[in-house]
C-alpha cells in the first residue's frame, strides 16, 4: 500500500501503532476525523513516507522525536490538534521537508535553531501556539522559504537581520508576540515579499526608508508598536501596496504627498491607516484623492505656545490659532483650571469674561 486516504470521515479511537509496519506507505491522510490519543512513535519507521496529514483531530501528547527519521517526508501537517510539549530538534534532519504546519496546538518551548538546516522548506506555520524565546538567526539560511507564520505566540527579542537574506520569502507574519528592538533595514532586500505583518509587538525606532524598495509588497502592517520618527516619502513608491497600517505608534511630522501614489499599479487603494500617532500639518490633496478606507485621525497638537497674558477687568483671548489638527476640523474647545470669572467658548476657542480673582 502506497496511499492511505481516509480524510473527513468519522473514524474514532486512537491511531494504531501498526501503521508503522506499512513500509511502502508514501501518503497518509487521516485529517478531519475525531481521532484521539497520542501520535505513535512507530510512524517514524515509515522510511518511504512523503506526506503525513493528521490535522483537525483531537490528538494530544507530544510530537515524537522519531519523526525526524522520516528522511523522505515532504509535507507534515498536524495543525489544529491538542499537541503539547516542545518542538523536536530532530525534525531539522528532514532534508526533503517542504511544508511544516503545526499551527493551532499548545506547543511550548523555543524555536529549534536546527530548523535552519531545512534547505528545501517552503512553508513554516507555527502560529497560535505558546512558543517563547527568540527568533533563531539560523532561519535566515532557509533559501527556499516562501511563508513564515509565527503570529500569536510569546516570542521575544529582536528581529534577526539575517532574514533579509530570504530572497524567496512571500509573507512574514509575526503579529501578537513580544518582539522588541528596531526594524532591520535589510528587509528592504526582500524583493518577493508580498505581506509583512508585525503588529502588536514592542518594536521601536524609525521606519526604514529601504522598505520603499519592496516593489511586490501588497500589505504592510506595523500597527500597535512604539515606532517613532517621520513617515518615509519612499513608501510612496510602493505601487502594489493595497494596505498600509501604521496606526497606534508615535510617528510624527507630516503625511508625504508621495503617498498619493500608493497602490497605483492596483488602481484601487484599499486601506490607509495612520491614526493615533503624532502627525500634524494638512492632508495633501493626493491623499484625499485616494480611494478606499482612510483613517487619518490624530490628536490635535500645539502649533505655537500660548504666551503669558496679563489679565485684568474684562478679558478676551482667542486661543484657537495656537492649535492645529491634521484634518483641519477641530470642532470644540475646552479648558481646565481657568481663573474664576473666565470661560471658554467651546465653538470658537475664545476665553473671556470678567475676572473675580
Amino acid at each position: 500500500m502506497q496511499v492511505l486516504y481516509l480524510r473527513g470521515n468519522s473514524l474514532s479511537g486512537t491511531l494504531p501503532s501498526e501503521l508503522g509496519s506499512l513500509s511502502n506507505l508514501q501518503e497518509l491522510y487521516l485529517h478531519g476525523n475525531p481521532l484521539s490519543g497520542t501520535l505513535p512513535s512507530e510512524l517514524g519507521s515509515l522510511s518511504n513516507l512523503q506526506e503525513l496529514y493528521l490535522s483537525y483531530n483531537p490528538l494530544s501528547g507530544t510530537l515524537p522525536s522519531e519523526y525526524g527519521e522520516l528522511s523522505n517526508l515532504e509535507e507534515l501537517d498536524l495543525r489544529y490538534n491538542s499537541l503539547s510539549g516542545t518542538l523536536p530538534s530532530e525534525l531539522g534532519s528532514l532534508s526533503n521537508l517542504q511544508e511544516l504546519d503545526l499551527r493551532g496546538n499548545s506547543l511550548s518551548g523555543t524555536l529549534p535553531s536546527e530548523y535552519g538546516e531545512l534547505s528545501n522548506l517552503e512553508e513554516l506555520y507555527l502560529l497560535y501556539n505558546s512558543l517563547s524565546g527568540t527568533l533563531p538567526s539560523e532561519y535566515g539560511s532557509l533559501s527556499n522559504l516562501w511563508h513564515l507564520y509565527l503570529r500569536g505566540n510569546s516570542l521575544s527579542g529582536t528581529l534577526p537581520s539575517e532574514y533579509g537574506e530570504l530572497s524567496d520569502l512571500r509573507s512574514l507574519y509575526l503579529r501578537g508576540n513580544s518582539l522588541s528592538g528596531t526594524l532591520p533595514s535589510e528587509y528592504g532586500s526582500l524583493s518577493n515579499l508580498g505581506a509583512l505583518y508585525l503588529p502588536g509587538n514592542s518594536l521601536s525606532g524609525t521606519l526604514p526608508s529601504e522598505y520603499g524598495e519592496l516593489s511586490n509588497l501588497g500589505s504592510l502592517d506595523l500597527s500597535y508598536n512604539s515606532l517613532s520618527g517621520t513617515l518615509p516619502s519612499e513608501y510612496g513608491e510602493l505601487s502594489n501596496l493595497g494596505s498600509l497600517d501604521l496606526s497606534f505608534n508615535s510617528l510624527s511630522g507630516t503625511i508625504p504627498s508621495e503617498y498619493g501614489s500608493l497602490g497605483s499599479r492596483r488602481q484601487n487603494f484599499i486601506k490607509l491607516n495612520l491614526s493615533h500617532n503624532r502627525l500634524r500639518g494638512t492632508i495633501p490633496d493626493s491623499i484625499n484623492a485616494l480611494s478606499g478606507n482612510k483613517q487619518l485621525e490624530n490628536p490635535p497638537y500645539v502649533k505655537t505656545q500660548i504666551p503669558d497674558v496679563e489679565a485684568g477687568g474684562n478679558f478676551n483671548k482667542d486661543v484657537s490659532t495656537y492649535f492645529g489638527d491634521i484634518n483641519d476640523n477641530i470642532t470644540s474647545y475646552s479648558a481646565e483650571g481657568l481663573p474664576d470669572g473666565l470661560t471658554i467658548n467651546s465653538d470658537s476657542g475664545a476665553i473671556g469674561g470678567t475676572l473675580t480673582t
